[in-house]
């Protein structure tokens, strides 16, 4: 890679990184982002998704039981990690992603996923995290728009060497 190549992906990544400081990003916007589903929203700023083989790993294993089981008994929608959920009341603008997720068959209209981001709590998602999320998630769903919460959110699993 010549200087001259080297110093223009330098500015560009600079222009991204500032412009992503300084830009306040709607869940519209986060839908026509050509990289969708490797950042969410958090107080109308793009933060990175954490992902890694580990996490695909375990999503995909994890995607494949609860996916077979849920289509062998038509117990609803199951979703990878592509899905936005949009249901934080005390934060409208807030976006967040998992790993995988299920939503109960009847609680979605007429059984399919909606345009978008999904504004109905999940009944069930699972996220593989190592790192600490924002603050305020916590409890992430407390307070969601829906008041439906879902029965399970985090999976944690320290990896053994």
């Amino acid at each position: 890679m010549t200087a001259l190549a080297s110093i223009v992906m330098l500015a560009l990544a600079c222009s991204q990184w500032l412009s992503s400081l300084w830009c306040i990003y709607t869940p519209e916007d986060l839908l026509t982002l050509p990289d969708y589903g490797r950042f969410e929203l958090l107080d109308g700023h793009l933060v990175k998704r954490k992902m890694g083989t580990q996490s695909s790993y375990a999503a995909t294993n994890v995607l494949i039981l609860i996916g077979h089981f849920v289509r062998s008994n038509n117990l609803g929608l199951v979703f990878q990690a592509d899905c936005g959920y949009q249901i934080f009341a005390e934060d409208p603008g807030r976006v967040r992603f998992a790993d995988a997720s299920f939503i109960c068959r009847g609680r979605l209209p007429e059984d399919r996923p909606p345009q978008g981001h999904c504004r109905l709590a999940p009944d069930l998602v699972i996220d593989h995290d190592p790192h600490p999320r924002h603050p305020r998630d916590t409890a992430r769903c407390h307070g969601a728009t829906t008041g439906a919460q879902p029965q399970g959110w985090l999976v944690r699993r320290e990896w053994e060497d």
